[in-house]
């Protein structure tokens, strides 16, 4: 008889945790994990927000870890901040990394790549047509390293696969 499985450390990466959709989807997809299976871990890189406490509830793990430039109209990622993140990355022993939303997507991919964590699942919640090109080519890069991107809805999924040219096989 083999002894229990251990238990997969699950980490969630997006902006912040203000009061918005993709926010209250947040604590949603918190409170119903299995916490027999899974150790949950939450990660903000713009800023935290009043949703953490919510988060927390849960028995997550809630940190900000600041990966963005100096407030303002363009927020800019900084190469610390995803080192920052790599390396908890790295003490949590995360095994799926699931990023959510531009910024999110963009340090918290870039960051499971350098720890080096084994699935990497991004989330896509809506139709971007105010996408700069520099937006398109990070996503596309981004996406060869993603092992799964999870689309709302079929629109979503259609949209995205063309405006980034990422085949649709990526696609949930």
């Amino acid at each position: 008889m083999s002894g229990p499985e251990r238990r997969l450390n699950l980490l969630v990466v997006t902006n912040d945790l203000l009061v918005g959709g993709v926010q209250r989807n947040v604590v949603r997809y918190f409170r119903h994990f299995d916490r027999e299976r899974f150790n949950l871990h939450l990660v903000t890189v713009c800023e935290a927000g009043p949703l953490a406490d919510e988060v927390r509830e849960t028995g997550a793990t809630v940190e900000h870890v600041r990966a963005i430039g100096a407030a303002g109209p363009i927020k800019t990622v900084t190469p610390q901040g995803v080192w920052r993140l790599a390396r908890r990355m790295r003490d949590w022993k995360i095994d799926v990394a699931q990023t959510r939303l531009f910024l999110g997507n963009t340090i918290g991919r870039a960051a499971a790549f350098l720890a080096r964590v084994p699935v990497v699942v991004a989330a896509e919640h809506s139709t971007y047509y105010g996408k700069t090109a520099a937006h398109i080519a990070i996503d596309r890069l981004l996406a060869r390293r993603t092992d799964r991107i999870v689309a709302v809805s079929s629109v979503v999924r259609e949209f995205t696969a063309a405006q980034e040219r990422i085949p649709s096989s990526k696609f949930r």
